[in-house]
């Protein structure tokens, strides 16, 4: 399926209207590729993506978004820069 596809049927089953409007809900980093395997965990860590690149998986979902604020800047010395850039190396 479509990342549009996942993201319809995780409306059905958590509406994002349901989400605080702090929350940062939704594809936050879309690469807009097939999903065939899912991995999930609640925070995204570099063991995470790991287990992701280690098993095949085309998207990792977690309860704890990567990014709760606004990044200026992509930086691979910055943990949550590195994490983004894993994510998009692997494709996951």
């Amino acid at each position: 399926m479509k990342n549009f596809e996942f993201a319809e049927i995780m409306q059905t089953i958590a509406p994002a209207e349901m989400a605080y409007e702090y929350d940062n809900v939704g594809f936050l980093v879309d690469l807009n590729n097939e999903i065939n395997k899912i991995i999930i965990g609640l925070d995204l860590t570099p063991d995470l993506i790991a287990q992701a690149k280690l098993n095949g998986a085309d998207l990792i979902l977690t309860h704890h978004p990567i990014m709760f604020s606004k990044i200026n800047k992509i930086q691979k010395d910055d943990y949550e820069g590195y994490l983004i850039i894993e994510l998009i190396k692997n494709g996951a």
